[in-house]
């Protein structure tokens, strides 16, 4: 399989992690641009009710979950040329920037649909190197978008060995205006309050907080999916203003992975799995359980009550485990701004 430009060497002892569409792995660099709080953009007719989705709440998803409400198993079938069988939406755990974006994820035996609103986008892309990865030629998977002013949707076939690109885009010209027609006989308008949302961060912003809260000069890595994500998942970890880092001490010891996303307040700790912590940082709840998902260290997730950051700590450095994850939960608390 083609592995992502930017290949993951975060950590040597990097183990799975189910979070994103599989596995995770080092992507293309994101950035999502500011979008106005609330993000008003109406996703059918202007006369429907605009229901304000809250800075920290859950967006309402796509076609209410149904993947056969946006289309069907038939007609995706004769899209695709081939039959789709098992055509459900995807195990919610694994979707979580898709959902934080009101999208919904479909899968089959051997392929994916993604839907997002734009009202959960807001102006986040696809970098260009994304783009061209994903879009590009046909490999391993072979994936197409199709986007207009209310949706953004994607879809990719595994094993697609022989299909070109040409065949990729006409799927495209055909699910995408079908899906289309089903979202403008739907009632899911929403727009989205950005306020309290976490600024667009660089790891170099992370780092510089967490040092200052240490008393040490640290310095940051990108961090990521172990494989690539899917262009789903990266567009809408963009528009989640999402930043994920490796720290090392100024010896190069990396001594915490660091993730936050903005607005993911409902999903913290992540599926309920974390008991309650005291970190005594005011306005900050925390929640620690025993093994990540890059490494065998402790996760600690914590919440501003609109914002969600997870720092998967070290307790073999020069700091102890509660020094580390104290210092990461008072760069939270400030919005990790000096």
């Amino acid at each position: 399989m083609r592995r992502s430009p930017l290949a993951a060497a975060v950590l040597a002892t990097a183990v799975v992690m189910l979070a994103g569409c599989a596995t995770p792995s080092t992507q293309p660099e994101q950035t999502a641009a500011a979008a106005p709080a609330p993000d008003a953009t109406p996703s059918t007719t202007p006369s429907s009710e605009v229901r304000v989705v809250g800075a920290a709440e859950r967006p309402p998803a796509a076609f209410s979950g149904d993947c056969e409400a946006a289309i069907s198993a038939a007609e995706l079938g004769e899209a695709l040329g081939y039959e789709v069988i098992g055509y459900t939406a995807r195990d919610l755990r694994w979707t979580r920037s898709i959902s934080a974006a009101g999208g919904l994820s479909c899968e089959w035996e051997g392929g994916r649909l993604d839907i997002i609103p734009r009202a959960g986008l807001g102006e986040a892309e696809l970098q260009p190197g994304s783009q061209t990865y994903y879009f590009g030629a046909c490999d391993y998977a072979c994936a197409w978008v199709w986007e207009d002013e209310s949706l953004w949707v994607s879809g990719s076939s595994w094993g697609a060995e022989g299909r070109t690109r040409e065949e990729a885009d006409a799927a495209a010209a055909s699910v995408g205006p079908a899906v289309a027609e089903s979202w403008r006989s739907s009632d899911d308008l929403w727009a989205r309050d950005r306020t309290g949302w976490l600024p667009i961060l660089t790891c170099d912003d992370i780092a510089a907080a967490v040092g200052e809260q240490l008393g040490s000069d640290v310095t940051a890595a990108e961090a990521g999916y172990h494989d690539p994500a899917g262009a789903a998942t990266e567009i809408a970890d963009a528009a989640s203003r999402m930043a994920w880092c490796s720290l090392s001490d100024d010896d190069g010891e990396a001594f915490v992975v660091v993730r936050a996303d903005a607005g993911i307040a409902w999903d913290v700790p992540w599926e309920g799995l974390g008991e309650p912590i005291d970190l005594g940082i005011p306005g900050i709840d925390s929640f620690v359980k025993d093994k990540g998902g890059y490494t065998v260290w402790r996760v600690y997730e914590l919440t501003d009550g609109v914002n969600g950051v997870s720092a998967e700590v070290s307790n073999e450095g020069r700091w102890s485990e509660q020094q580390i994850a104290t210092a990461v939960a008072a760069a939270a608390a400030s919005d990790f701004q000096l």
